[in-house]
């Protein structure tokens, strides 16, 4: 609990390969594209009523494959503090 925080990200994403699928299945190609993140983050209370948090960290690494429409990805992150991590997939329509 906190009245303020701080929070810093960055991320790194590269890209591997672009495929052609020459338009089987209406898409015309994928790429490949790998992604590394580190977060951390910390809040506290200026009034100095509630506990001060603590610095948390999180790290993680992932793929995406995307179209010209949409985006498929795989993150897997892992809290540095705690030691618990997560695999999560999902998808995301793109506009642009």
């Amino acid at each position: 609990m906190g009245t303020d925080f701080i929070l810093m990200n960055l991320d790194v994403e590269r890209r591997i390969v672009t495929m052609p699928l020459f338009n089987s299945m209406n898409i015309p190609f994928v790429t490949v594209k790998w992604e590394l993140f580190v977060d951390a983050a910390k809040t506290f209370d200026r009034r100095r009523i509630f506990q001060q948090g603590k610095l948390w960290i999180d790290a993680g690494a992932g793929l995406r494959f995307e179209t010209p429409s949409h985006s498929f990805n795989l993150v897997v992150g892992r809290s540095l503090r705690d030691g618990t991590g997560v695999l999560t997939g999902y998808v995301e329509r793109r506009f642009w």
